[in-house]
């Protein structure tokens, strides 16, 4: 599996305001498209939870499950980049 920083370094551009589907799906490892809320899937014994995920950042492993997948819930911009906050 390629670090983090391997990742980010294939990833040209992020889009500030990418559009996510809900029907996007995710895996550990992926570079999180889009700021927001997204739903942890994961096999039928772990119930879903929801986590806060940072544009630009790398979607984690799970402790507990193999093959978690993440999908956006409700997509937002994080203050840092939000007009009325940029210094």
């Amino acid at each position: 599996m390629a670090t983090a920083k391997e990742l980010l370094s294939r990833v040209t551009v992020i889009e500030e305001n990418k559009q996510v589907s809900k029907n996007d799906v995710f895996k550990p490892g992926d570079v999180v498209p889009a700021s927001g809320i997204y739903v942890v899937e994961h096999d039928v014994n772990n119930p879903h939870h929801e986590v806060t995920c940072i544009q630009g950042k790398i979607f984690p492993p799970s402790n507990k499950v193999k093959h978690p997948r993440y999908r956006i819930v409700h997509q937002a911009i994080h203050i840092e980049n939000h007009e009325d906050h940029k210094p």
